[in-house]
């Protein structure tokens, strides 16, 4: 049991660390376009994505220009209603990682605590 629980905590952490790096990299992808004045329509974002090529196996190009899109659309429609966006850009990232450390720890105590039940009812 403790096999599963541990593989369970594994694959999990794996998928949560998947999704934060996705979002991360959209984040700065989007900031960089937002910061450097380009504005973007449908041709432009999708001929300039450029997919890494370790996540070109498991998304498609079109899910990620969607991603992309839907990322750059909130920022541009933040900055133009908060003018202070360009710095609070610098803080997204390290808040996703805060996030994503925050959910390890809770998956690591859920693990341990799982661990230390099927000990205890043994």
């Amino acid at each position: 049991m403790k096999i599963v629980i541990w593989s369970v905590f594994f694959l999990t952490a794996l998928l949560w660390t998947f999704a934060s790096t996705i979002l991360v990299e959209a984040i700065q992808w989007s900031s960089e376009r937002l910061t450097s004045g380009q504005t973007a329509n449908l041709e432009s974002v999708t001929s300039s994505i450029v997919i890494p090529p370790w996540l070109s196996p498991w998304l498609e190009p079109s899910s990620w220009a969607m991603i992309f899109q839907s990322i750059q659309f909130f920022l541009a429609n933040a900055a133009s209603a908060v003018p202070a966006i360009g710095s609070l850009l610098g803080w997204l990232v390290p808040l996703v990682w805060i996030g994503w450390g925050l959910g390890i720890l809770a998956l690591l105590a859920l693990a341990i605590a799982g661990t230390l039940a099927v000990k205890r009812f043994r």
